[in-house]
Order: C-alpha cells, then sequence, then structure tokens
C-alpha cells in the first residue's frame, strides 16, 4: 500500500512542480527565528495553510513563540546542507533525510517529542538557552555529531533506550518526522535540497489518503488531502 502511496505523490509532485507541495517559511529574529543559535535550532517555521495541520499537535511552550502566530518549533538534522533567512521551501514529510538517505532514529524522535508537546525534563523553556544542546543531541543521534555530546538529553535518551537503541530506525514508532526542504519548484532535484527540520506527524488511517492521492494523480484534480506525506 505504501509503495502506491509514495508513487502517486511522486506523480502528483513531478507533474505539478510547486503549485501542489506543502512549503514552510523560516521567520522571526535574524530570520530563523527568535531562539535560533549557532548553525542549528530552535528554528521557527511557519506552515503554509495545507500544511497548518500539524500546529494542532505541539505544546503551547512549542508553536506560536514569542508571539509568531501559525508557527511551530523545531530543529535540523544535517549539518551539511543550509537554508537561508526568511526563506519559503517546498516541504516532503519523509521518514529519512534526502539524498543522504539517513532514517530518523528512535532517539532523536522521542527526543523531539518530548520538546515538542513541552514534556522534556531539563528543556529551558523560558529563555531557550540549552537549545544549543539539544541540537547537538539530535545531530549525533542523526549521524552528525561524532562523540555523545554530554549533556541532561543525551543521557536521557541513553537511559531511554540504551547505547544501541537510540540509533534504531523510528519507523513512526514515536509520532514524529522529518520535513525535507527544497528550493520552490525543485522538489527531489539534486543541488536544490536544503537542510530538512523535524515536525510532530501523528499516524492517521492510510487507505482514504492513498485514495484520494491517486484520483489526484491519475485525474489531475486539485490537491485535496490533508496531508502530503513523503517518498519513504
Amino acid at each position: 500500500m505504501k509503495k502506491i502511496y509514495s508513487l502517486s505523490i511522486a506523480l502528483v509532485l513531478a507533474g505539478t512542480g510547486s503549485l501542489l507541495a506543502n512549503q514552510v517559511t523560516f521567520t522571526g529574529g535574524g530570520g530563523y527565528g527568535p531562539y535560533q543559535t549557532g548553525s542549528g535550532g530552535e528554528f521557527t517555521l511557519r506552515p503554509d495553510q495545507q500544511l497548518s495541520w500539524v500546529l494542532d499537535f505541539y505544546s503551547p511552550l512549542a508553536r506560536d513563540v514569542g508571539g509568531l502566530q501559525g508557527t511551530f518549533q523545531s530543529f535540523c538534522v544535517q549539518k551539511t546542507e543550509h537554508i537561508w533567512p526568511n526563506a519559503t521551501y517546498d516541504a516532503v514529510i519523509n521518514n529519512q533525510t534526502r539524498f543522504e538517505d539517513v532514517p530518523l532514529t528512535q532517539g532523536a524522535a522521542w527526543v523531539y517529542w518530548q520538546f515538542a508537546t513541552g514534556n522534556l525534563a531539563g528543556y529551558d523553556y523560558a529563555t531557550r538557552s540549552t537549545a544549543g544542546a539539544l541540537q547537538d543531541t539530535i545531530w549525533w543521534l542523526m549521524g552528525n555529531g561524532g562523540v555523545q555530546p554530554i549533556n541532561i538529553f543525551s543521557t536521557a535518551v541513553l537511559s531511554q533506550f540504551g547505547s544501541s537503541g537510540a540509533f534504531t530506525p523510528n519507523n513512526e514508532l514515536y509520532p514524529v518526522r522529518i520535513l525535507n526542504l527544497w528550493e520552490a519548484g525543485h522538489i527531489e532535484q539534486a543541488g536544490y535540497q536544503r537542510q530538512d527540520q523535524l515536525v510532530l506527524d501523528p499516524p492517521v488511517p492510510d487507505a482514504g489518503t492513498t485514495l484520494s492521492l491517486l484520483a489526484i494523480g491519475v485525474g489531475g484534480l486539485a490537491f485535496a488531502s490533508r496531508r502530503a506525506r513523503g517518498l519513504a
């Protein structure tokens, strides 16, 4: 079923460019968010209308932060790709990065889920002073950080999963996925990929959405799906 689903969305996106693609815009502060630190998060993302359903799952501690309505807070999962301030990108929800094809790990999914729902023990939601430590932990869990950063979040992940379980693919065990970002109109085109981000994405029944996307791909109808899921 997932292969049929993936094929249908690929056909839709290939035939219409960014017209039907979900989009997110980085905003606030210096153009990345009021609490962005170093080369990582927190990033502040404003989803377009058709992707705005993700906001419903965020705690007030991780959405509309700094008075930026209609936004959510995220962290990146890559060090080798880049984004630009106040930029808008096409976004595809996926279980892995592109083109490295690194799967979202259980550890990264769990720690972001805890953060986004306002339940991450030790996180400074008032001043966001711990954002750098959480970003370092997520990079490490996604294979971008080398040795383990010594902080409260990496310790919590290891306590939760152990040294091997933390790096096991999440496979939607925790309701988090990766937002693959692309320059507008260039989804799946090498050279146009941008720094992937994390997003809450609780599961929904797949059958109806799959049939809807198939109808769009075959008939060229307007994009009416509640969500455009990734190419995993």
